[in-house]
């Protein structure tokens, strides 16, 4: 499993507060970090609800994780929306929604997702047709892995975002 680093120190994931984005832009290496977050979220026992455009994401994931217990995770691709959506309205409080490339969806996943407490938003959110509304919504937790709107990031690596939230600040990234 790859490991999430904060200011060159392996990352204490527990203490990240929800919401989180995550804006990428396509090679920026913010996908791999989403499935990487997943993938240490769902070692710790969290359960979670994971929706992405693309059959690659669920891929990634079982490489970095291995077998998977079916019932502490549940991936839907942007076929099976419907279906996510059901399973969405069982999840309780404690079960963690990822929603990856963002931009792939309707404003309505966007909306049906905002009223979870622990919710991940993930992707290209200049590509979004509601990019707006996203960008509107209060995210305890940024993470930036390309600049958006008045925020430029400094000069990183590939893998490398800029982490914002109301106690930190700095460069995470994925080795």
């Amino acid at each position: 499993m790859r490991k999430i680093f904060f200011k060159n120190q392996e990352f204490d994931i527990s203490k990240l507060v929800y919401p989180i984005l995550i804006h990428g832009q396509e090679g920026a290496g913010a996908s791999l970090y989403t499935v990487s977050l997943a993938a240490n979220l769902y070692s710790q026992n969290h359960k979670i609800i994971f929706l992405c455009g693309y059959t690659m994401a669920e891929k990634e994931f079982t490489e970095q994780v291995g077998t998977v217990d079916k019932s502490n995770i549940q991936f839907f691709v942007k076929e099976k929306v419907e279906d996510f959506k059901d399973a969405l309205s069982h999840a309780d409080d404690n079960t963690i929604i990822v929603v990856k490339n963002i931009e792939e969806f309707e404003e309505e996943v966007f909306q049906l997702v905002c009223s979870h407490n622990k919710i991940i938003i993930s992707g290209d959110i200049y590509n979004s047709v509601f990019k707006d509304k996203i960008l509107a919504n209060h995210f305890a937790t940024r993470i930036f892995f390309s600049s958006i709107d008045s925020f430029n990031i400094p000069e990183m690596n590939k893998y490398e975002g800029y982490l914002i939230s109301a106690t930190a600040d700095g460069i995470t990234k994925i080795e």
